[in-house]
């Protein structure tokens, strides 16, 4: 049996190896950084070659309580057209969705050229059936959109 002494640790010791292991973290998420920046890079120059899909001009004004609901539930860049019905109390309430956020198939936008979400409200629904219907295409989004419609709203950077 020998006789061996265990290597006594000293502060130093742990201080050196702090110091080793957070210099290689340091490393690895300047990496992690340069590739987001570079995808974020990478995503602006895409959506900068693509052309905007024109907004569907409303037949009659927009009330100002609508634009907001919309704003708010989506963001500003989302248009929107008010047809009321001549012989009954309600309206066609769409909401154009920007090519920049649609899910809509490529035969679909051939087709109608823009990703346009229209639904009829009553007049007794009014702003609450706007805000429903906002919402609801909202979540119809994937979750990666509505986080860009999120953060755009708030004017803050995407990382994807």
């Amino acid at each position: 049996m020998t006789n061996q002494k265990p290597k006594k640790i000293t502060t130093n010791d742990v201080l050196l190896s702090l110091a080793e292991t957070l210099k290689g973290i340091e490393e690895k998420l300047e990496l992690i950084d340069a590739k987001l920046f570079a995808k974020v890079e990478t995503i602006a120059v895409e959506v900068e070659k693509r052309p905007e899909t024109p907004l569907v001009q409303s037949k009659e004004p927009v009330p100002a309580d609508y634009r907001e609901i919309v704003d708010t539930v989506l963001n500003q860049s989302f248009g929107i057209s008010i047809e009321s019905f001549k012989d009954q109390p309600a309206f066609t309430f769409s909401i154009t969705v920007p090519e920049t956020y649609s899910n809509a198939g490529k035969s679909y936008l051939e087709v109608y050229k823009v990703d346009q979400r229209p639904k009829t409200i009553t007049f007794a629904e009014g702003a609450l059936g706007v805000r429903e219907w906002a919402e609801k295409v909202f979540n119809n989004l994937t979750q990666e959109t509505r986080t860009r419609i999120v953060m755009d709203r708030l004017g803050a950077p995407v990382y994807t």
